[in-house]
């Protein structure tokens, strides 16, 4: 089969079409419309460390720690359910870092991930 060409077989040798193996079949796309609602749901409703610093200046350590705590069981939370639903082996790399991570960097200094966070 000549290089770039989608294989008969597909991505995993029994015909199911992949990325690069043809078009994708409607399970493959609402997959992947499932991957990113975790995803956009979670760069959502987790702020960047910069803009948390800034919006609990002030604040007892304590209770800075406690929300950090709850963004850390939020997180969690989203990557139990992306794996309950089976998708978690759909995510890229870059998806499962950023879903995984604290989210440590500023918004000038993608992580070397590159997921950005």
């Amino acid at each position: 089969m000549p290089e770039g060409r989608p294989s008969p077989e597909g991505r995993d040798g029994k015909g199911s079409p992949g990325p690069l193996c043809g078009r994708p079949t409607v399970a493959d796309v609402a997959k992947r419309l499932g991957v990113l609602r975790y995803v956009v749901s979670h760069a959502l409703t987790t702020p960047l460390p910069d803009d948390l610093a800034e919006w609990t200046k002030g604040w007892p350590a304590e209770q800075v720690q406690a929300l950090w705590a709850r963004f850390d069981e939020r997180r969690d939370e989203i990557c139990a359910s992306v794996r309950s639903v089976g998708l978690w082996d759909v995510l890229t790399p870059q998806e499962r870092a950023f879903l995984s991570t604290r989210r440590t960097r500023c918004r000038f200094s993608p992580c070397s991930t590159g997921c950005g966070g």
